[in-house]
Formats: C-alpha cells, sequence, structure tokens
C-alpha cells in the first residue's frame, strides 16, 4: 500500500503511474459563460452547427478554436451573412468535444478556407429551410421573401416574421445540403467589414474573387 505522503515527483521516480481522470456533467455543459444543452454533433446535420433561440438569438458551434488570427470573428460573420442576422446576434461556442461537430485542425487561413464553406453551407441550408417555413405561414411565394435582421418579409411589404417565431428553440432536423445556394457576393454587408474587438484593436475579414485563396487578418 503506497503511503499517503508519498510525493507525486517521488511516485513517477519509482516507476509509477499518474492517472488523471475526468467527470462528464449528466445533461448540460459550461461553455462561453453559459450553459448549452448537449446536442447531436453530427457534421452533416444542421442543428450540430446552428440553434436559434426564442429570444432571436443564435448559438453557432463551431469545430474549431481561436488562436489569435481572427478565424473565429470571420467565420460567424460568414454564418451572420449567409443567415441575413445582426452579427451581434451571435454567440460562437468554439472548439468544445461534447457539444460542436468536428472539424478538423485550427490552422492558419485553411480554417477560414475549409471550416468556412462548412459554416456557410449549414446556414444557406437553415435559410432555405426558415424561407419554406415562412412561405407557408405567411401564404406568400418562397420567391417573392426577402429577409433582413433575422425578419422575413413580402418584398412588395406586409406581415413579417421573425427566424425565432418559426423555429426558436426548436431545433433543426434537416440534412446539410450540398446545393443549397450561397448568398451572392454582391449583397455581402457584413462578411469583408472590420469587427472592434476588445481594447482598440479591429478583426477584419478579406474577401476574395473566386478561385483565390480566403483568409482573414488583424491590422496592427
Amino acid at each position: 500500500m503506497l503511503d499517503a505522503q508519498l510525493s507525486r515527483r517521488e511516485l513517477l521516480r519509482t516507476g509509477g503511474a499518474l492517472v488523471v481522470t475526468f467527470t462528464l456533467a449528466p445533461l448540460a455543459v459550461q461553455a462561453q459563460g453559459a450553459s448549452w444543452p448537449l446536442r447531436g454533433v453530427e457534421p452533416d446535420e444542421v442543428r450540430s452547427y446552428i440553434v436559434i433561440g426564442a429570444n432571436g438569438t443564435i448559438a453557432l458551434y463551431l469545430g474549431k478554436v481561436g488562436l489569435g488570427t481572427g478565424a473565429l470573428t470571420a467565420l460567424t460573420q460568414m454564418l451572420a451573412e449567409e443567415l441575413s442576422v445582426p452579427l451581434e446576434s451571435v454567440t460562437t461556442v468554439p472548439g468544445d468535444t461534447a457539444l460542436t461537430p468536428s472539424q478538423g485542425p485550427t490552422y492558419a487561413s485553411l480554417t477560414v478556407q475549409d471550416g468556412g464553406m462548412r459554416i456557410r453551407r449549414a446556414a444557406a441550408t437553415a435559410r432555405e429551410a426558415l424561407l419554406d417555413l415562412a412561405a407557408r405561414r405567411l401564404n406568400v411565394a418562397k420567391a417573392e421573401l426577402a429577409i433582413h435582421d433575422g425578419l422575413v418579409r413580402p418584398r412588395s411589404g406586409g406581415t413579417e416574421i421573425s427566424y425565432a417565431q418559426l423555429v426558436g428553440d426548436r431545433r433543426f432536423s434537416i440534412k446539410v445540403d450540398p446545393a443549397a445556394p450561397l448568398k451572392d457576393p454582391r449583397d455581402y454587408t457584413i462578411v469583408g467589414t472590420c469587427v472592434r474587438s476588445s481594447g482598440r484593436a479591429s478583426l477584419c475579414s478579406q474577401r476574395f474573387s473566386p478561385g483565390s485563396r480566403s483568409t482573414d487578418r488583424a491590422p496592427a
């Protein structure tokens, strides 16, 4: 039996093994200062990336982490752009293996180039599903609807309905559609703009023409 006073260094010196155990939370995990419910993390499911709350806030579950390059800001901008919601309405939950889908490693500009496309496809799929729901609720053809700040309304005017009213607190049970139409870059209002971070620093995402490599930068 080991002496209770034996130090960790002495234990390791004598060839003993140091065992570290973890306790898993049963129903929820603390992330980014808030409690988020456990969900599926299948990489082909929209619900693995996006949750819309009853109050209109949006959670982006991101299988990447922040390395100080501004990648998380750029990916959050991509989601907000595709959904046409204010950037400040999005909370990003990054790199928690209990909550986020696996998106591979986080590495320089490839984080945006690779991870960004998955986020855009998931968001575009969600947007199209929300437009379908709104068309049925408003009794208006889908092609006649427009989205601004998370509100869907007929282009000609009339009753509007919010994302929260359509699906608030309910999960998307749809697969990510690789063919979901992406937003035309000519209509971008968020991607390509600078975002104020802590202190006086700003993070700016850059836009590139098709075929070029995408990246993001933090200006000095």
